[in-house]
């Protein structure tokens, strides 16, 4: 056999593989995108966030349409998530679709969220960014090793409000957290976009 024909043979079966993982990605019911679909950003009016102090629930959830009682559409990634959802089908559960839309909210409806609402604020930054500074009252849950917080995530009630940050419009950890916190069942997520860095820039308290 000479090095053309090897060559050749080579080429011959990693496109063979390719197209087989093509064609079984195209025919599992777990398929995966082939090009990410940015989730479109919204700005949640203070009507929506206000009005009668009780939580909005539309189909701009970033969290998507889950019934919190028969938690459909939710991925059951481990054990301790609610004794497998106490279905004992969950092998069945089917993967969530990825949410619609973000919730964004500007600093002034953050400040007067911490006021009125007292929300539960996650950072999404690694620890070391935490460390050395963070919003007042925020805990530490890293976008990039979300199940890692997964025991801290689930005692917490779905219809919780839930505020997330990290460093900026064009950090994607935010919206990494946001999607597992959706995608286990939380239904009130809302994410300050502007993140520490808007934070900072407006001269804002921090802890350490």
């Amino acid at each position: 056999m000479n090095h053309n024909s090897t060559v050749r043979d080579i080429l011959i079966i990693l496109a063979s593989a390719i197209i087989l993982a093509f064609a079984y990605n195209l025919i599992s019911p777990k398929n995966l995108p082939l090009i990410r679909k940015e989730t479109a950003k919204v700005g949640v009016s203070d009507s929506a966030l206000f009005s009668g102090g009780t939580p909005t629930k539309d189909s701009s959830l970033v969290a998507a349409s889950h019934s919190a009682d028969k938690h459909e559409d939710v991925k059951v990634i481990a054990p301790l998530h609610e004794r497998a959802l106490a279905d004992s089908g969950s092998a069945s559960v089917r993967i969530p679709k990825k949410p619609d839309v973000f919730r964004i909210i500007s600093l002034n409806q953050f400040k007067r969220l911490m006021q009125e609402r007292r929300p539960v604020i996650f950072d999404a930054r690694d620890s070391t960014d935490y460390i050395r500074g963070h919003i007042k009252g925020a805990k530490n849950v890293y976008g990039l090793a979300t199940d890692e917080y997964f025991e801290r995530l689930v005692p917490i009630p779905r219809d919780t409000l839930i505020i997330i940050y990290c460093n900026n419009p064009e950090c994607h950890l935010g919206r990494m957290l946001a999607e597992f916190m959706g995608a286990i069942g939380f239904t009130n997520l809302l994410l300050y976009d502007d993140g520490w860095d808007g934070w900072i820039a407006a001269h804002m308290p921090v802890d350490t």
